[in-house]
């Protein structure tokens, strides 16, 4: 069984900590210096030790060591981990965030460490969520053999999927997982606002929204991008997209931009639209100021 050591006490942090200890991981040290956050591991993680100071003893007793700090402090703690005098040789040292590469435990690895990360493609809104969160969630991973073999092991017992990437290639995997998630809750926010201005209240849209976005996102699953477009520029509908610009250029003039060039995307995978009629939509739209 693999002795883990956890450094901070974050939402992605106890989630794992939590899922993770039992009969086949034990999830002994948890380094956190928040009161708070070290009461909350104490009730949920009772035969946990949760120290607040770095002690060499417990990282040599450790096998695993897993940084779930925030992102800017990553190579920070690295570098304090490496300072500890102890034999780092087949000790495995990852981290969960997204954007950043194992690089950032380099310090470590030239210490002899085997390094990873393996970021978790899930929302992740408080701490020690159940493990259903994880179920078919893909793991992102890059680093060493051996890291690599102990993440799969990892991963596997957490009901989820592996996926290997090249350190070279995380951010733009970041910047997609972005777009996909935290620019989605972003345009529903706009959704909201647009609604407010038909006199539409946010509880009342919520009500309204929730079956045509779900829908659009079962078609975006099951049938792709370009055939789940609905809507005025599928149509052509030069009327209505007018209108829509008026709106836009009356109530929402910082946001122009944003409705130009998600239209443009749009129209872009319109390949069967009439060509006289898709390059006067991309007029109209690119004369939007």
């Amino acid at each position: 069984m693999k002795k883990i050591y956890f450094v901070g006490a974050g939402k992605v942090g106890t989630t794992l900590a939590g899922l993770l200890h039992g009969a086949k991981f034990h999830v002994k040290y948890i380094y956190e210096q928040n009161v708070d956050f070290r009461k909350l591991l104490k009730v949920h993680l009772p035969d946990t030790f949760i120290p607040n100071i770095i002690n060499p003893n417990d990282l040599e007793e450790s096998d695993v060591i897993f940084l779930t700090v925030n992102d800017e402090q990553i190579q920070l703690m690295a570098k304090e981990l490496a300072s500890v005098e102890i034999d780092w040789k087949h000790k495995i040292v990852l981290h969960a965030a997204g954007i950043r590469s194992s690089h950032d435990l380099n310090s470590l690895k030239n210490l002899g460490a085997e390094t990873g990360s393996l970021h978790p493609l899930q929302s992740f809104n408080k701490k020690f969520l159940p493990q259903e969160t994880l179920n078919n969630v893909y793991f992102i991973f890059e680093g060493t053999k051996n890291a690599e073999s102990f993440c799969r092991e990892m991963v596997a017992f957490l009901k989820g999927n592996f996926f290997k990437i090249n350190a070279n290639k995380k951010t733009n995997y970041h910047l997609g997982a972005v777009v996909y998630s935290n620019f989605l809750t972003a345009l529903l926010q706009f959704g909201e606002m647009i609604f407010l201005k038909a006199g539409i209240n946010n509880t009342e849209s919520k009500r309204m929204i929730r079956p045509i976005v779900y829908r659009i996102i079962e078609n975006y699953f099951n049938f792709g991008a370009k055939k789940s477009i609905t809507g005025p520029l599928v149509r052509g509908d030069i009327e209505t997209i007018e209108k829509h610009i008026q709106i836009m250029q009356d109530y929402f003039p910082g946001y122009i931009s944003l409705y130009k060039e998600l239209s443009n995307l749009l129209l872009n995978n319109l390949a069967n639209m009439n060509s006289n009629q898709k390059t006067k939509l991309a007029k109209i739209l690119n004369d939007m100021n």
